[in-house]
């Protein structure tokens, strides 16, 4: 049986996530570099930006007025819980004009998870403490550490 062959253009997000998932790696580091057919499977060949990975600085404010903070190093989906709820935060990009970095977070609900924020550096996570409802809000900010303003 003689085919006709063309080409279709398909969107790299779905298999940019497929990608960064088996590598373990945030979506929004991977770059496609190209894509072949190998028997039953695609082989895709990809690129990582070389360098330290973008950190985070999460705070959480508890319902007390206390607040705790964690460095979240951005290479890879991280998992946190807050009040027993299951956050994922994902390294995004970066802002273009204040070059800040943005994240998408997620929540576990039951097997999946349902993204509370697409894009963006706040957030808030509605759980309960005691029977009552909470409000937990964190934020994610851009780390300074020692040195970061000293003259080169």
């Amino acid at each position: 049986m003689d085919r006709q062959r063309d080409t279709a253009r398909v969107p790299l997000n779905a298999l940019r996530r497929q990608v960064a998932e088996a590598a373990g790696v945030s979506a929004s580091l991977v770059e496609i570099e190209g894509v072949e057919v190998d028997e039953n499977a695609l082989e895709v060949s990809y690129s990582l930006p070389a360098g330290d990975a973008p950190m985070i600085e999460v705070v959480v404010e508890h319902p007390d007025g206390r607040s705790d903070s964690t460095l979240v190093e951005l290479r890879e989906p991280a998992g946190l819980k807050v009040y027993g709820e299951a956050i994922r935060i994902e390294y995004a990009g970066r802002d273009s004009e204040t070059g800040d970095v943005l994240v998408t977070v997620d929540q576990r609900r039951d097997d999946d998870w349902v993204t509370l924020l697409g894009c963006g550096q706040m957030w808030a996570v509605e759980t309960e403490r005691d029977g009552e409802p909470v409000r937990v809000t964190c934020h994610a900010e851009t780390p300074t550490r020692p040195g970061d303003d000293a003259p080169e």
